[in-house]
């Protein structure tokens, strides 16, 4: 008899029927937004994402990967900004799980920084195959695996996510172009629905990616909240 090549046994043929019984073409796709906010250190990017918080998007829990956030955030009603400090893979993990079980969306997750995700998770990959450090390029999708479960859990639970992230110089080649991008995995400013970015030069944030609206130029100031923002990049304002 020919292998089937859907299942390898009686167990997997069962799981499959349950979710071919269960698969629709009309589910809705989650209502949380995923958001980045990018700007060099002290450019006011903690500050912008504890704007989010309150009755429209609900409390805000911030995970501390860098352990100076409550510079910020105890400028804000703690009714609705909340802070943890993180310091590992198993800790930024733990306190997004904790989240996830135990409040009720809506609600915001924040990750600040952004920029610490690839670090924790490569430690976490190096310490569970007990190696120093990373070896051939065939290693890292095992390594990104931990990084997509982080992604895959936030993106997928309902919360509202806020990335904050460090930026970098852009290279074409091995020179400068001049340009400022996110210090942050990859894949990430190319799943948020929003990336703003704040200028070096004057502090006043821009929109560098748009998920939200087909226009790109949208107007922003300074003194606008973040739930401002999220509003005129809707509209294409």
């Amino acid at each position: 008899m020919a292998k089937n090549t859907y299942y390898k046994n009686d167990a997997e043929k069962e799981t499959l029927k349950a979710l071919r019984d269960a698969f629709t073409f009309d589910a809705p796709p989650p209502s949380n937004l995923n958001i980045m906010i990018a700007g060099l250190q002290k450019s006011g990017k903690t500050h912008l994402l504890c704007t989010l918080a309150g009755p429209e998007y609900g409390p805000l829990y911030l995970l501390d990967t860098e352990q100076r956030a409550q510079l910020v955030t105890e400028k804000f009603d703690k009714k609705w900004v909340h802070r943890a400090i993180v310091r590992d893979y198993t800790e930024l993990v733990a306190g997004m799980k904790y989240v996830i079980k135990t409040v009720k969306a809506p609600a915001i997750i924040a990750i600040d920084s952004g920029t610490d995700l690839e670090k924790y998770a490569c430690d976490k990959y190096l310490a569970d195959v007990g190696r120093e450090r990373m070896g051939m390029p065939i290693t890292y999708p095992e390594m990104y695996a931990y990084i997509y479960a982080v992604i895959d859990d936030l993106k997928n639970s309902g919360f509202t996510v806020v990335w904050t992230t460090k930026v970098k110089d852009e290279y074409v080649g091995d020179k400068s172009t001049g340009k400022l991008l996110p210090r942050i995995f990859k894949d990430l400013p190319y799943r948020a629905d929003l990336v703003i970015q704040i200028r070096e030069q004057d502090r006043v944030p821009y929109v560098l990616h748009n998920g939200l609206h087909d226009n790109q130029g949208i107007m922003l100031s300074r003194d606008m909240s973040l739930p401002q923002m999220i509003q005129a990049a809707r509209e294409g304002k």
